[in-house]
């Protein structure tokens, strides 16, 4: 019996720790709050109906995000008589992150921002195509303002509205978007898993690439990784 209560012992206090790792206390919880809150999930979300932009980096975000919990109830006498936390029903087996609650929480919010980042620039440089820059004159005054303010101030405006969504959309309507999968990428530059010369790889990737745009202007293709 003593081993026994030394093992439960044990198991309280392991378990505890982990509990603590993956989930948020509140000042975390409301830390969570304020990113979920942040105007830039507002912008990106709106900006996810511009077929050229990279919506899996948001629904990646939004995941992590949403799979973050919290609880900071638990207490070891709650253990006594239970295994696992009744209040948010934590079982290490099931969870999916390596990583503590705060690590990933840090990380969410780097990554925010580097969403943002890289969809602006991507909409600025594809705005600044020689090849949509001659779709301007086709536009209205003032979506033709909305565009110039936007690539003049090289910052999404901070509420984006659904006339700039729909400027943006036309401007780059004459542009195809092609997804490529990191699996299928990673099959055509190293198909046999051996280490490729630097003549090898470049041969693949050319071909890889060529194979992408047969049947299309390439002038007029945006590659985006799925």
């Amino acid at each position: 019996m003593n081993q026994l209560k030394e093992l439960k012992k044990g198991y309280i206090k392991t378990y505890m720790i982990q509990h603590k790792k993956v989930r948020l206390t509140h000042s975390q919880d409301k830390a969570k709050g304020d990113l979920t809150k942040d105007y830039r999930i507002g912008q990106l979300q709106k900006l996810t109906s511009i077929d050229l932009l990279n919506r899996q980096q948001f629904i990646d975000f939004q995941d992590d995000l949403g799979k973050l919990k919290t609880c900071f109830a638990l207490t070891e006498k709650d253990l006594e008589n239970d295994p696992k936390c009744s209040h948010c029903g934590f079982w290490p087996s099931m969870e999916t992150h390596k990583y503590s609650a705060d690590a990933i929480l840090q990380r969410l919010k780097l990554d925010l921002e580097k969403v943002q980042q890289s969809w602006t620039q991507s909409l600025l440089s594809n705005l600044e195509d020689p090849i949509v820059q001659n779709h301007f004159i086709l536009l209205k005054a003032k979506q033709q303002k909305l565009l110039n303010e936007f690539i003049d101030m090289n910052e999404l405006p901070d509420e984006i509205s659904s006339e700039f969504i729909q400027t943006i959309q036309e401007v780059l309507a004459g542009l195809s978007k092609i997804a490529v999968k990191i699996d299928s990428l990673k099959t055509a530059l190293i198909p046999d898993g051996i280490p490729a010369t630097p003549a090898e790889f470049k041969e693949r990737f050319d071909q890889f690439v060529k194979n992408l745009l047969k049947g299309k202007d390439a002038g007029k293709v945006r590659i985006v990784i799925d």
